[in-house]
């Protein structure tokens, strides 16, 4: 599978027998439908309030879905400083680029908390603890 940013290939990491889909160019992140109510459960996190839909901001090129190629929308949470990701309108996950993970780990809501937090830890453990830094964008 590639990546929807910049057509690199994505890397799987599975861990927690959740597998998760990581871009080493562009540090973008694809999510699996279903997999980020998962990592919540695990974590013990209640589920998410479901994202609002957003109009595309026209900066951002739109995003195709790695597994069915249709187009994807993008989703916010409704937080102050919302988090905005692109999801598969067919269903089949979302796809995080890099400074989109980055942000909803400092600013998610505290009922996002645990399983970005435990994301994260994952990305920071696996490659190095480098992190988004203001400034920095996707592919």
């Amino acid at each position: 599978m590639n990546c929807p940013a910049c057509k690199n290939p994505l890397v799987a990491i599975e861990y927690h027998q959740v597998e998760v889909d990581y871009c080493t160019a562009c540090r973008g992140v694809w999510l699996d439908a279903g997999e980020l109510e998962l990592l919540s459960e695990m974590t013990g996190g209640p589920a998410a309030p479901p994202p609002s839909t957003v109009s595309p901001a026209g900066t951002e090129k739109p995003r195709r879905c790695p597994i069915c190629f249709g187009p994807m929308g993008q989703r916010a949470t409704e937080d102050e400083e919302p988090v905005v990701w692109d999801q598969c309108g067919a269903g089949h996950g979302a796809w995080f680029d890099r400074g989109e993970l980055a942000h909803a780990l400092r600013t998610g809501g505290a009922d996002r908390t645990p399983v970005l937090g435990w994301l994260g830890e994952i990305f920071s453990a696996d490659f190095g603890g480098e992190s988004y830094k203001e400034g920095d964008t996707p592919c």
